[in-house]
């Protein structure tokens, strides 16, 4: 039996008796009622039909969040990176500390593409 993380992304399949679609490498759409769920990348799934991509025939609702919101919660990650590498400090040598500031510095990065945010305007670093 397939799992989960191997389904293409808009794949439909079964999951503990409900029909999916797979809209990103961790969340499905229920068919029926569009609610959104997390799936663990090793769940067993069922693909549905010959393995091709269902067409959804309805509109989808889309969640929206306000343009404010998303830009406190980016500020909030970077405080909270700010006081992870600051309470690192006198745990790991420079060369780890470098290390987790990138680590976390690609992270952050990653977030801003994926919501398409120029880091600047979150910026919160004076605060």
């Amino acid at each position: 039996m397939p799992k989960f993380h191997q389904l293409a992304l808009q794949q439909t399949f079964e999951y503990q008796n409900s029909r999916y679609i797979k809209v990103s490498p961790v969340l499905a759409k229920h068919i029926a009622n569009q609610t959104s769920k997390l799936i663990p990348r090793a769940a067993e799934v069922r693909i549905l039909g010959d393995g091709a991509v269902e067409l959804q025939t309805t509109q989808p609702t889309q969640d929206t969040v306000p343009l404010s919101a998303v830009k406190l919660a980016c500020q909030r990650m970077q405080q909270n990176h700010r006081e992870l590498l600051i309470s690192l400090t006198d745990q790991l040598d420079k060369t780890s500390l470098e290390d987790v500031s990138r680590a976390l510095q690609t992270t952050q990065q990653a977030v801003f593409d994926a919501l398409s945010i120029n880091p600047l305007s979150v910026d919160s670093s004076d605060r």
